[in-house]
């Protein structure tokens, strides 16, 4: 069981279960309602991606960017 903030709880509970980075910034925005940058602040200070957060930062960066380029074409 885990303990500690419930959105560290949730992230860790999706980790877990197989889902990405790309994959929790995108349940934090569907949940939350909250902006990409955001959502990738929220994740990336969460205690479920410690362990990998600095590899990943400019990749997750600039997939981000692409998701948020997509999500803007009519």
């Amino acid at each position: 069981m885990h303990q500690g903030h419930p959105v560290d709880v949730a992230l860790a509970a999706l980790r877990e279960q197989g889902a990405s980075l790309i994959d929790s910034i995108k349940a934090v925005r569907e949940v939350f309602g909250v902006s990409l940058a955001e959502a990738k602040r929220i994740v990336f200070a969460s205690t479920a991606w410690d362990d990998i957060r600095e590899s990943h930062v400019k990749f997750v960066d600039e997939l981000a960017d692409a998701i948020e380029a997509k999500a803007d074409d009519p």
